[in-house]
């Protein structure tokens, strides 16, 4: 009967023949053994295109676990999964109510039978490998209808979904019923409940007990296995179902699209003009004495790579200066590694969204790609608007869910989030990594407790996915110092090092083109006029002493929003009153980001003599290529005090450039108070204090063992898990069944890639925004739209954002309950055009009372500050030349609430 299923689409039953739909839409449908046959024609594409990984994984399980079958059973258990994936579709209840499949109308449905289909399949798939293969000798393959159970949702923990436990209950009826259906009987059904048993009995209770083996908890073989199969199921499954209604032969034509990768022909363009830059670039080098050591640091980078290839190392470590040239440097690295190994992705991971951009620009130039077809940037304003039929759209969709490029820039959060979460959408791209180099930019801004976890995850897929990972920062901690945080690691956790530059401290010193002028911390509170005065004439002194020595680019980094536009309007004060001729900017991160591409624009484009003072909040921290000849910062953690300086005097325009600290408070708090931990600022003090704040090198690598140091002896009491037996529910397959922060308080894997404890917020402005920040594309489309709707999206050469926020609010509430792909269609076209109009912030404000005062002004995810709402008086909420203003903070006063 199941063999009629699969390779017929039909299933008898009582002396008639029914037809079985895996895919129904109006009059058009798709028999379950075509999809099938579609979703087994890409996985096997999938599997077989990325060399012998799963293979080798196999192999290694097979070891592990002493297993009596080989590779070719294997891969016929793999056939049997996607075959199986679906079976559940069979019942008649779910036929009839979720495909209208009327040949089955006739038959009569036992009361209790339920339409849902992933539980069954898991079941009915278990039954089936109960019978072909003796399992328990091949324990491991209890793991295999855990994919089919979750291939709708995330990735199953076996520990907390056993096939005959509460789950089994609910579902009798439906498997009593559907093993009626297939001629098996009761006593079959109750058979393969015995066998399988639960956690204290029969085969789960044998798998659970092996898997909690302690030598089965030092290997993460079945875990990358797991994750990776997964992987392929899910996304061969989405890619079939896109192809629901075409004939098997067009999928196949069509799976070279399915794995975009870098060929000989990408390839060599990309040698050949990054090699034109480079070769423009040596002949600068004697330009200047940083350009020589820049250089230096290349080549010396480039001749560790070569002897670590040789010994088969996969993670690299670049620890270079800021404004050494990384990005520069790892792009050569990725190139060498092109060249010698089969790898044949690049992905290159950043913190920041505004870095993100800048980076992507420099890639897609440098390496002469096209977009979108052979690089692409994937994070949440990606423009996903190009001149394609509906068909080539979604097809641009699934390759940004499926990493399907051969050249991506990424966000670290989308990068390790498809490793460390388990939702399906997450998991698309976890084998997409596979075969891949990875850059990983600025990894410290990574939470710190969970270090050991992704210095464990890095090496551990490096090896196992044929993966080569080079993780550069100026300020990345020691890593071998990662093993011993949240409890003593156990050694079998522990990861070789393989540094590219063996010896950081001499370029450091040769790139120190600033200095830290502050001898004693001096306090200001600015809650009140006499402590603003303070401030400014503070101001006057180091701005007029700058100056006099032709310093003319100053930067102001606070750490708070209301901190930033307060010393803004004093520098502008100060400017007006003497006659200093001085451009005064403002930046802080509630900008859109048109304005702070502006800004940035400008900085860069300064003549030597031009007088600009820049007020900014740490938006102009990280990876931004500006710089001023003097800088003072407000108090903060020493990671983003050496950002700063890396932004005074970077390229050495003057012999050096001046640092001031300060510490800056409003009321009884410091304002670094309300940004950083209170234990990261201690461990700064204590690095910064005991050197007269000249710090160097080596006071970096001092603060980071302090914070090692903190997070083993205080930090790990406030989570459940060492971080070795965090690792060890790694790799039992021990997950997380939900996304949820209390996962830090029970016994599963669990990981955070962005601080638990932060408080974001998106929020649109109805603003209006010039042409020029618009591609082509996006203008047409915004045209076509306002031609369609009868909305006015257009005035005068600009964008209308009070149009576009009416436009895509109806649009959306039209699509609610209609296709799934069209509204995700919609919402993905429209993102990069709402995101010029869009900020997101970290604020110290109440969810509840954000959600009381834009009651009638929420849009999905984000907050609508209305055109109304907007303009430079105070009162407003929202000033384009300030960003969130004092009366947003008004309507929130009273109820415990402060912008930061």
């Amino acid at each position: 009967m199941l063999e009629n299923i699969i390779s017929r689409g039909h299933f008898e039953y009582e002396g008639k023949a029914y037809p079985v739909y895996a895919h129904r839409d109006a009059d058009k449908k798709e028999e379950y053994n075509k999809h099938v046959e579609k979703t087994w024609a890409i996985f096997k594409y999938l599997l077989e295109s990325q060399g012998d990984i799963v293979r080798n994984l196999f192999e290694e399980l097979k070891d592990e676990f002493i297993m009596s079958i080989n590779y070719t059973e294997f891969k016929a258990i793999l056939h049997d999964l996607v075959m199986f994936h679906d079976i559940g579709k069979v019942n008649p209840k779910f036929q009839i109510e979720k495909l209208d499949n009327q040949t089955l109308k006739n038959i009569e449905l036992p009361p209790k039978t339920t339409t849902q289909h992933s539980y069954p399949g898991a079941f009915m798939l278990a039954a089936n490998l109960l019978e072909r293969y003796k399992l328990d000798d091949n324990i491991p393959l209890l793991t295999i209808p855990y994919l089919t159970l979750g291939h709708h949702t995330r990735l199953q923990n076996p520990h907390g979904s056993c096939l005959t436990g509460k789950k089994y209950d609910n579902f009798l009826p439906t498997l009593l019923y559907l093993f009626d259906i297939f001629g098996f009987g009761d006593r079959k059904l109750e058979k393969i409940i015995n066998c399988l048993g639960d956690e204290h009995s029969g085969l789960c209770k044998e798998f659970l007990d092996q898997l909690g083996l302690t030598e089965r908890t030092g290997s993460s073989s079945l875990s990358i296995l797991y994750n990776l199969v997964y992987s392929y199921l899910v996304m061969a499954d989405s890619i079939a179902t896109s192809y629901a209604y075409k004939e098997l032969v067009t999928v196949k034509n069509d799976l070279y699209k399915f794995n975009r990768r870098i060929d000989q022909n990408i390839l060599e363009r990309m040698r050949e003009k990054f090699g034109r830059k480079q070769d423009e670039y040596r002949k600068r080098v004697d330009e200047n004495e940083l350009n020589r050591y820049r250089q230096e640091m290349l080549e010396e980078s480039k001749e560790n790579l070569k002897l670590a290839l040789e010994t088969n190392k996969r993670v690299f470590y670049l620890k270079m200066p800021t404004g050494g040239g990384k990005t520069n440097t790892s792009l050569s690295l990725a190139l060498e590694i092109l060249e010698k190994k089969e790898a044949n992705r690049l992905i290159y991971a950043l913190p920041y969204i505004n870095i993100l951009e800048q980076n992507y620009g420099y890639l897609q130039k440098v390496f002469d790609l096209e977009e979108p077809d052979e690089i692409r940037p994937i994070y949440s304003g990606t423009e996903t608007i190009f001149e394609k039929d509906e068909e080539g759209r979604e097809k641009i969709l699934t390759d940004d869910d499926f990493y399907n490029y051969p050249v991506i820039c990424t966000t670290n959060v989308s990068l390790f989030h498809s490793i460390v979460k388990f939702n399906k959408r997450h998991k698309y791209r976890f084998s997409s990594l596979s075969n891949s180099i990875i850059i990983l930019d600025e990894i410290q801004s990574l939470p710190p407790e969970y270090w050991p976890e992704f210095n464990f995850l890095i090496n551990e897929l490096a090896e196992k996915l044929n993966i080569y990972i080079i993780i550069m920062s100026a300020t990345v901690p020691s890593l071998e110092k990662l093993k011993h945080t949240r409890g003593q690691q156990d050694p079998k956790f522990e990861k070789e090092v393989s540094y590219l530059i063996k010896n950081p401290d001499k370029y450091f010193s040769k790139f120190e083109r600033n200095e830290i002028r502050t001898k004693k911390l001096m306090s200001f509170d600015i809650s009140d006029s006499d402590g603003k005065e303070e401030l400014k004439n503070y101001f006057k002194n180091i701005c007029e002493e700058n100056f006099a020595n032709r310093d003319t680019h100053g930067l102001i980094v606070l750490n708070t929003i209301q901190t930033s536009q307060i010393v803004y309007d004093i520098i502008s004060e100060l400017s007006e009153e003497n006659d200093w001729k001085t451009d005064i900017l403002l930046l802080n991160s509630t900008f859109l980001p048109i304005q702070k591409r502006a800004i940035i624009e400008k900085i860069n484009t300064l003549w030597e003599n031009e007088r600009t003072i820049l007020v900014s909040t740490q938006s102009v921290e990280a990876g931004m290529d500006v710089s001023f000849n003097f800088v003072i910062r407000d108090f903060a953690i020493l990671d983003s005090i050496e950002q700063v300086r890396g932004r005074c005097n970077r390229h050495k325009e003057n012999e050096i450039g001046n640092v001031y600290l300060i510490k800056i408070k409003r009321g009884n708090k410091y304002d670094y108070t309300k940004i950083y931990d209170g234990w990261r600022i201690e461990k700064t003090k204590e690095a910064l204090m005991n050197k007269n704040f000249q710090y160097d090198f080596y006071s970096i690598g001092e603060y980071y063992d302090k914070i090692v140091e903190y997070i083993n002896k205080e930090l790990s009491n406030e989570l459940k898990l060492t971080s070795a037996d965090n690792i060890k529910c790694w790799n039992i397959l021990k997950f997380e069944e939900s996304n949820s922060p209390r996962n830090r308080e029970k016994p599963v894997f669990h990981v955070d890639v962005i601080e638990e404890n932060q408080n974001s917020y998106s929020f649109f402005v109805e603003t209006e925004a010039p042409f020029e920040h618009f591609t082509e594309r996006e203008i047409d489309y915004i045209r076509k739209k306002q031609e369609e709707s009868g909305i006015r999206l257009i005035s005068s050469e600009k964008i209308l954002g009070a149009g576009i926020r009416d436009y895509y609010d109806k649009e959306l509430k039209k699509l609610k309950d209609g296709d799934f792909t069209a509204k995700k269609l919609f919402k993905r076209e429209m993102g990069s055009i709402l995101s010029k109009f869009m900020f997101s912030s970290v604020l110290n404000v109440d969810k509840e009372a954000l959600d009381v005062l834009f009651e009638d002004d929420k849009v999905g995810f984000f907050y609508v500050i209305r055109e109304e709402r907007v303009g430079e008086d105070q009162e407003k909420w929202y000033s384009i030349c300030r960003g969130l203003n004092r009366g947003f903070l008004d309507k929130l006063r009273g109820k415990d609430n402060n912008i930061i």
